[in-house]
């Protein structure tokens, strides 16, 4: 059963805008993977932590409104907290 789910994306700040994008590109890669369909996404861009994370004070921020089957989301998630670059993610069901 396909529900849909509110994905947000903190990544390791990149001063080089290419390779800022191949670690979006590979998350969004990695959505589609696990047969997820997204919606919407919005670059929110570079904001300051609140606490240093993995030594980083700054993240780069990607919210995403996606389609997932309820049985994928755990795997999905697993393999998205291994990605190179990803320093956190939130992923929370919508009604």
């Amino acid at each position: 059963m396909k529900r849909s789910y509110e994905l947000t994306v903190v990544l390791a700040p990149n001063p080089d805008e290419e390779k800022q994008k191949a670690a979006v590109g590979a998350v969004e890669k990695l959505v589609e993977k696990y047969g997820g369909k997204i919606e919407k996404n919005e670059e929110w861009g570079e904001k300051t932590l609140a606490y240093k994370i993995k030594k980083y004070v700054k993240g780069f921020y990607m919210n995403y409104l996606v389609e997932f089957d309820a049985l994928e989301t755990a795997k999905f998630e697993a393999k998205l907290k291994l990605e190179p670059g990803v320093i956190r993610q939130l992923l929370v069901r919508r009604e």
